[in-house]
C-alpha cells in the first residue's frame, strides 16, 4: 500500500494488517497465490452503534450471580 524509507531502512505497509515491515524481511508472493478479495464497506456510524449497543447490554447485567459470597 505504501512505501518509506527512514534510518537507511524499506518499510513497507501491508492492507491486511495496516503495519509497516522492514522491506527486507518480505518476500513477494507468487501471482498464482492472488486471489481477488472483496471488501464490505462499513460506514462508521453502523460500527459505533454496534459498540454503544453491547456497552448498554453491558451495563443491564446483573452479576450478583457470579459474586462469591460466605466464606471465610
Amino acid at each position: 500500500m505504501d512505501i518509506r524509507e527512514r534510518d537507511g531502512k524499506v518499510w513497507a505497509l501491508l492492507d491486511f494488517t495496516n503495519l509497516y515491515y522492514d522491506a527486507k524481511y518480505l518476500t513477494p508472493a507468487d501471482p498464482s497465490e492472488y486471489k481477488a478479495i472483496h471488501h464490505k464497506e462499513r460506514e462508521k456510524k453502523s460500527d459505533l452503534k454496534t459498540v454503544e449497543s453491547i456497552a448498554k447490554d453491558a451495563e443491564e447485567v446483573n452479576i450478583d450471580m457470579f459474586m462469591p459470597s460466605g466464606g471465610g
